[in-house]
C-alpha cells in the first residue's frame, strides 16, 4: 500500500502542481529537492561553465599568439585562428570577453603580445590588429549562432563566408591603424596603397586558410564537446 501511494503522489507531482505534493512527500520522509535549489545548483554550474571556457580560450589565445608556421609570402601565426575559434564554440558576448582579457592582459605588462606588453604597446603599429579581435571574435559567434534559416549543406559556406569576411575587417582596421602611426606619429613616408600591401594583401591567403581551419574544426568538434 504504502509503494502504490508513493507511486500515485510521484504521478501526480509530474502532472499537477508540484509543491503540495513535494511537501507531503517530504512529511512522509521521502527526499524531494526544492525546484529553486535545482535552479540555483543548474545556475551555478552554468556560471562555472561559462568562466572555464572563457579561461580556456584566453589561454588558447595566449598559447597560439606565439606559433607561427613558415609560409610564403609571410609566415601565419595562429592568434586570429584562436579568436575565431572562441567566436564559434562562445557567445558573442562571452567570445569577446576572452580575446578583451587577452588584450587586457598585454595592456597591463604581462608578456602576452610576441613583442612584449604594457601600455605603450597600444603605440606599436601592429595593435590595431590586436584591437580588433574581441569584435572578430563577437562577429563570427553571431553568424554561427543565426544560420538556422540556412539548409544544413549552406551553412559551412555561411559559415566560412562571414569568418572571412569578418577576418578581412580585422585585417583593414590593423592596417589603418599601422597607417596612421608610421605616417603621422612616426613621421615616415608610408603610402596607403605601401600599407595595404605589407598589412592586408599579403595575408589574404593565410586569412582564408584560418577562415577555413576554423569553421572545419567547429563543425568537427560540436557534437562532441557539446559547447554550442
Amino acid at each position: 500500500m504504502r509503494e502504490e501511494k508513493d507511486k500515485t503522489k510521484e504521478e501526480e507531482r509530474v502532472g499537477g502542481d508540484t509543491a503540495p505534493v513535494a511537501e507531503e512527500l517530504r512529511e512522509e520522509g521521502i527526499s524531494v529537492p526544492a525546484p529553486e535549489n535545482a535552479e540555483k545548483k543548474k545556475g551555478a554550474r552554468r556560471r562555472a561553465r561559462d568562466i572555464a571556457l572563457i579561461a580556456l580560450f584566453v589561454a588558447i589565445t595566449v598559447i597560439f599568439g606565439f606559433i607561427k608556421i613558415p609560409m610564403q609570402p609571410v609566415a601565419m601565426s595562429l592568434l586570429t585562428l584562436a579568436t575565431a575559434l572562441a567566436g564559434c564554440f562562445l557567445s558573442p558576448l562571452h567570445a569577446a570577453f576572452s580575446q578583451a582579457i587577452y588584450v587586457f592582459m598585454g595592456l597591463i605588462g604581462i608578456p602576452v603580445f610576441t613583442t612584449g606588453g604594457g601600455p605603450a604597446y597600444v603605440l606599436q603599429p601592429s595593435f590595431g590588429f590586436l584591437l580588433f579581435l574581441p569584435f572578430m571574435a563577437a562577429g563570427i559567434s553571431l553568424a554561427v549562432r543565426h544560420d538556422k534559416f540556412l539548409p544544413a549543406k549552406a551553412r559551412f559556406i555561411w559559415r566560412h563566408g562571414v569568418s572571412l569576411l569578418i577576418s578581412f575587417l580585422q585585417l583593414l582596421f590593423g592596417t589603418f591603424y599601422y597607417y596612421l602611426l608610421y605616417r603621422y606619429y612616426m613621421n615616415t613616408d608610408l603610402t596607403l596603397e605601401a600599407a595595404v600591401m605589407s598589412c592586408f594583401v599579403l595575408f589574404i591567403p593565410t586569412a582564408i586558410i584560418k577562415s577555413v581551419l576554423s569553421v572545419a574544426l567547429f563543425d568537427m568538434l560540436k557534437k562532441r564537446l557539446k559547447l554550442v
